[in-house]
């Protein structure tokens, strides 16, 4: 909930780079479900999904996690992926020790926003589906949601069943690999009604129109809940783009297993010199 907190005053923010200092000495206990604890995975996700919608493109956000090595529960390899970069993390043994460590926050916050990004397309799915192509009339359909009641009404693009036809596939986008560092893609989705462990959903790549590669595969109860939604922020480098990309949702679920998104970005970016 302190990302969160923290996005939603930035919101109002002027200024051309906005940061927030992330200073935690556990990894986190609650924010996504009912039980409480930092044994419980969807506390994790949860955290994830509220860093990478502050990371967005439309938020910018730098996260700079700073961490305090006074408890057993610290996982530094999982608070550092809520950083805005791999190696963008401060540890310290101690809260005395964080007055030492201004200067190189500081630092660290200079290098973080070397880069200038664009939006190559923004998909909104709120009336249609917006170029996505569906597998399937009734196993990927564009629809207002109706089975998950925390989202009843709110158009996007529905995936279920678990045949090969249940699959969005996006627009071919052209990208000059030669004046982007990387792309990034921004997604949100949401869940309902999943009841096997078993089910999941990929989100797959095919570069330069040859072969369909696996980005990440979702699982149920363990990338995602139900009666939740999570925004997601990948990453693809510049070394494997030449000039177009494409992307899919690929369904693995049950006939009633339903999993919605409702927007989809496309950003290129580079390092500035």
């Amino acid at each position: 909930n302190a990302i969160h907190d923290c996005s939603s005053s930035l919101a109002h923010s002027n200024s051309g780079n906005k940061v927030m200092v992330l200073i935690t000495d556990g990894t986190p206990t609650r924010g996504g479900g009912d039980e409480n604890g930092s044994s419980q995975p969807q506390h994790k996700v949860f955290a994830s999904s509220e860093a990478n919608r502050a990371k967005s493109v439309d938020q910018d956000i730098t996260i700079l996690p700073v961490v305090v090595k006074e408890s057993v529960s610290v996982d530094t390899n999982y608070l550092q992926t809520l950083g805005s970069k791999d190696n963008l993390m401060v540890q310290v043994t101690d809260f005395a020790d964080l007055d030492d460590t201004l200067g190189a926050v500081v630092d660290l916050v200079q290098c973080a926003v070397d880069e200038t990004c664009q939006v190559v397309r923004a998909h909104n799915f709120e009336n249609d589906s917006n170029d996505w192509v569906s597998g399937h009339v009734n196993d990927a359909a564009w629809k207002r949601q109706s089975e998950n009641p925390n989202f009843v009404g709110q158009g996007a693009l529905r995936l279920k069943d678990d045949n090969k036809f249940a699959r969005w596939t996006s627009p071919i986008y052209s990208i000059a690999g030669g004046h982007v560092s990387f792309v990034k893609v921004e997604f949100e989705f949401c869940a309902s009604s999943h009841s096997d462990d078993g089910n999941h959903f990929q989100f797959q790549v095919n570069l330069d129109s040859s072969w369909w590669v696996n980005q990440k595969t979702y699982a149920y109860q363990k990338d995602f809940w139900n009666e939740k939604c999570y925004y997601e922020l990948l990453e693809i480098p510049d070394s494997d783009i030449t000039s177009t990309i494409q992307f899919r949702f690929l369904g693995e679920m049950g006939d009633n297993d339903y999993t919605y998104f409702t927007s989809f970005k496309v950003i290129a970016c580079h390092k500035n010199t």
